[in-house]
């Protein structure tokens, strides 16, 4: 049950004068996941992650970045991934919602995910 936002993110204005900056000005697909995770084991969890997102995800087509977050009181984790569709997303995901390289580590830490949708959107 990893938790989900879809959302095509416009990056800052960029003069699309090299392949790089044309890819980069294209939306983003953008998923968000948080997990309630025990705060004994924040820093843990949140080591395991990274390494899971750097090894099995960051080599996919598609894959641009991603963002850990830690919650100020070591209860939660929330993981920005951005993609560059949602069609590559799918592809790597192939919509489960917590897939095999992550679902050991989350089970390992006992982490409660929570999925999300977006509900509004303001600006870019």
């Amino acid at each position: 049950m990893s938790a989900v936002i879809a959302s095509p993110l416009l990056p800052p204005l960029l003069s699309p004068a090299t392949p790089a900056a044309a890819a980069a000005a294209e939306p983003l697909f953008i998923v968000v996941s948080e997990f309630a995770v025990d705060p004994a084991h924040q820093q843990a969890f949140i080591d395991d992650m990274a390494a899971a997102v750097e090894r099995h995800y960051r080599p996919q087509p598609g894959f641009v970045a991603a963002k850990l977050y830690a919650s100020d009181d070591g209860g939660r984790l929330v993981i920005d991934a951005q993609w560059r569709s949602e069609a590559a997303w799918t592809q790597v995901f192939r919509n489960d919602d917590v897939p095999p390289p992550t679902r050991e580590i989350v089970h390992r830490y006992g982490a409660q995910p929570q999925n999300y949708r977006l509900a509004h959107r303001i600006g870019g």
